[in-house]
């Protein structure tokens, strides 16, 4: 939905005046300088010689400089402790902010000179001022009823009441910035009250303060700007009065916020909603909103407030989150030291971890507020208030879930495009030029799926063209994309996209070609047409033939696929089969203009599962066959001890595996079969009792004997007796117990699985017993299948036969 702009609004509320479509907007004639030598002294060539001196360079450029040389030369990047930052246990944060966010109106507040907006750099200083702004002695303040209009939308939008009558103070302090003196505020009768905004989870607050949190708002003023400093070499400053009496609105909130994450999240929301009424020229980073936060601490359970600091000037929604938590670690600091808090106003430096100290309490300036008699009160009527309601559309949190429920965006999308200066106004052109095209709206498109599409483009595409190199390197200014792109070009780009008769990479290429300048606006058709990009699709033989040249050098990505199909791997490989896709289109005709994405993906799938995959299955190794592994299923449970061994070494060994997935079926082993390959050598075996615990008591025995050297002293005793009487169930554990250990009692283990595996009753031990157990990992190295020792049962064993 299409927004009225306030200049329009304004024009017509107080002339009378409607915009036609299609003309061009006719500025003010500037005022022309009042002091002469002031435009000589910026325009003429200077008659003493420039300075040696470097010129000064701002802290904020300094900062950004040396990141980046620090990034060049290789440094180690400052590593940050990650923890919950949000909170302290034992103590409590409370904030306050105030924000202060320059209005977009034509004038200044009480002048008519016209207002500069934030970021205007070219234009020459002291070319945009009036006698008042000067302080031009018997100069009166005039002031400017239109600066009224984004006032009171902006107070509308935060929910506030509007006052029927508000007057101005003035705000005495004496500095080189402020020409009169004092500053006109709205100290003691505003012209609104008690606001308040809503946050949401999607706005950023922090987890802590649940799904929803209410910031009051306790008052919104008008107020006016004061000059901009320029610093210069040999301690010199520059002053433009052309920034005097800008129209500014200081929001000032209630003490209600107690997480830095949701004070951030504040701020960023006061911008985006300034924005949707189009109240404020622009955001934080851009200079045209200001933000201070008072922050103060006590213990949990106390009912009175700390002493609170003020923390000025913060001109990033990180840098408001930043200050705030390192000004609560700093006082909770002082505090536990025995310490007082001072109110004071301290300041915060981009790339710092602590805030600084400005002025403390005996630096606090006396304003001496005051009415201002040259300024009669401002009555503001109700009809022009409910006027204003009616012409805001919808605010973002609506704007939000219409996109989301009407045109079927997701909240990320949808929250970008409410946060990109200029994006949602556009991608709802787009939009009504692609619907018309296409001859349908959202509410018909039952998938929405032209509306992802636009949103898409106008988000993530759009945004890749201000990355390039050759815009990058040339560009002297934030390069504005959307006027670039005229949205009827951009929409047929999408209607031929969206009716497959161009691929996207054509539809890439045009855009590129849109934004550069080599395509005329409205002639996208003739683009195409001229160099024969229509989609023409190749056979569904081709497909397969570029499928199969591509899985030709992709054997080991194959294999991923393949433990997919074996249950080794619970996901299905989608990023692997995307990147095979890439590698489809990129070797097809023409990088890929004949082809469809979707129906190369169909088809690399259908290769891979249907003839890929059985084809590597059915080519496993000669030892897998049913002839020559049957034997070696046949040893029962004493082949596990080689298999523990050779999944140690390497948890997918082919074999190993193979042969495991087979013995796990073996109701003998009491191994879950839900157990992941590479957790065999931590089994399960709490489903037995006397399995776990038995090898626990053998191994107590053993450390109270462990200073006889006998054998009799470890073998002869009842735990041992039971472990043997187990049999193979305990081996998986006891090889979890002693593989690592390499003392009498890890031999004698070998003893134990000598006894268990083949039967012999003897209570000697020998250290052939160990090369007898390395005998399984030879075999099972070499393949030997048919040498392998058999196994005997229990029962076998007591009566002497042989397998």
């Amino acid at each position: 939905m299409v927004r009225i702009p306030t200049a329009q609004l304004s024009r017509f509320l107080f002339t009378g005046q409607l915009p036609r479509r299609g003309c061009l907007q006719l500025r003010r004639c500037p005022i022309s300088p009042l002091i002469s030598h002031t435009r000589q002294a910026f325009s003429t060539a200077p008659t003493t010689p420039p300075s040696t001196e470097p010129a000064v360079v701002p802290l904020r450029k300094q900062l950004k400089d040396q990141a980046k040389a620090a990034k060049l030369a290789g440094a180690p990047k400052k590593k940050i402790k990650k923890t919950d930052n949000q909170t302290v246990p034992g103590w409590d944060l409370t904030v306050g902010i105030e924000i202060h966010a320059q209005l977009n109106t034509p004038s200044k507040l009480f002048s008519p000179a016209s207002a500069p907006s934030s970021g205007e750099d070219a234009i020459p200083p002291n070319t945009r001022v009036a006698p008042f702004d000067l302080a031009i002695p018997g100069s009166q303040p005039l002031f400017q009823p239109t600066t009224l209009i984004p006032a009171i939308r902006a107070a509308l939008a935060l929910n506030c009441q509007i006052q029927p009558i508000s007057k101005f103070d003035r705000k005495h302090y004496f500095h080189w910035d402020q020409p009169s003196g004092y500053q006109i505020t709205q100290y003691y009768h505003p012209f609104a009250r008690s606001g308040k905004v809503t946050l949401l989870p999607r706005d950023g607050i922090a987890a802590e303060d649940g799904d929803v949190v209410e910031v009051g708002i306790k008052q919104v003023q008008m107020e006016q700007d004061t000059a901009k400093t320029l610093a210069q070499p040999n301690s010199t400053h520059f002053l433009d009065f052309n920034r005097v009496g800008v129209p500014l609105v200081e929001i000032i909130t209630e003490p209600c916020i107690h997480r830095p994450a949701t004070a951030a999240a504040f701020v960023r929301k006061v911008q985006m909603l300034l924005k949707s009424v189009d109240a404020c020229t622009s955001g934080l980073e851009q200079g045209g909103l200001r933000a201070d936060v008072n922050v103060s601490v006590k213990r949990t359970g106390e009912t009175q407030l700390g002493t609170r600091t003020e923390i000025k000037n913060l001109s990033s929604f990180k840098a408001v989150e930043d200050a705030i938590i390192a000004e609560r670690d700093r006082q909770i600091s002082v505090l536990e030291a025995g310490g007082k808090i001072e109110g004071e106003t301290r300041g915060w430096s981009l790339g710092s971890t602590e805030t600084r100290r400005l002025r403390g309490k005996e630096g606090e300036v006396d304003y001496r507020y005051m009415p201002d008699p040259d300024l009669g009160p401002v009555v503001i009527s109700e009809d022009l208030v409910k006027t204003l309601g009616r012409t805001m559309e919808a605010l973002p949190d609506e704007e939000v879930e219409v996109l989301m429920r009407k045109y079927g965006l997701s909240e990320r999308d949808a929250m970008a495009l409410m946060l990109m200066e200029g994006r949602l106004e556009y991608f709802y052109g787009v939009l009504e030029e692609l619907e018309r095209m296409l001859g349908v709206t959202a509410a018909e498109d039952g998938e929405q799926k032209h509306a992802s599409l636009a949103a898409n483009w106008c988000l993530h595409e759009l945004g890749k063209l201000s990355e390039a190199e050759d815009i990058v390197e040339t560009a002297t200014e934030v390069v504005d994309i959307t006027s670039q792109v005229p949205e009827q070009d951009l929409a047929a780009i999408l209607f031929y996209l969206h009716e497959k008769k161009i691929t996207a990479k054509v539809a890439k290429d045009l855009l590129w070609d849109v934004f550069r300048g080599t395509v005329v606006t409205g002639g996208i058709t003739e683009q195409i047409d001229s160099q024969d990009l229509w989609y023409k699709e190749i056979s569904e033989a081709e497909y397969i033939s570029i499928a199969d040249e591509v899985i030709a050098s992709q054997e080991k990505v194959l294999q991923d696929f393949l433990k997919f199909k074996q249950g080794k791997s619970k996901a299905y490989p989608q990023g692997k089969l995307g990147f095979l896709v890439g590698k489809m289109m990129r070797a097809g005709p023409e990088q890929g203009k004949g082809m469809d994405p979707s129906s190369a993906e169909r088809v690399m799938r259908s290769r891979i599962e249907e003839v890929y995959i059985p084809r590597l299955e059915s080519s496993a190794p000669s030892t897998w066959s049913t002839t020559a592994f049957k034997p070696l299923i046949s040893q029962g449970p004493k082949i596990l001890p080689a298999v523990v061994v050779k999944l140690a070494l390497n948890p997918e060994d082919a074999a190993a595996v193979h042969l495991y997935n087979h013995l796990e079926k073996d109701s003998t082993f009491l191994i879950s079969s839900a157990l992941p390959v590479a957790a065999v050598l931590e089994l399960n075996v709490d489903r037995n009792r006397a399995v776990r615990n038995a090898p626990m008591d053998w191994a107590e025995h053993c450390d109270m004997v462990k200073l006889h050297s006998s054998s009799i002293a470890y073998t002869q005793c009842e735990e041992f007796d039971e472990l043997v009487a187990l049999g193979p169930p305990v081996i998986p554990q006891l090889m979890l117990r002693y593989k690592s250990r390499d003392d009498l009692v890890a031999l004698f283990a070998y003893e134990l699985l000598h006894c268990i595996l083949w039967g012999h009753e003897t209570r000697e031990w020998t250290v052939d017993m160990k090369m007898q157990f390395d005998m399984w990992v030879e075999w099972f190295e070499k393949g030997a299948w048919d040498e392998a020792p058999h196994y005997r049962s229990r029962e076998q064993r007591k009566d002497g036969r042989h397998v």
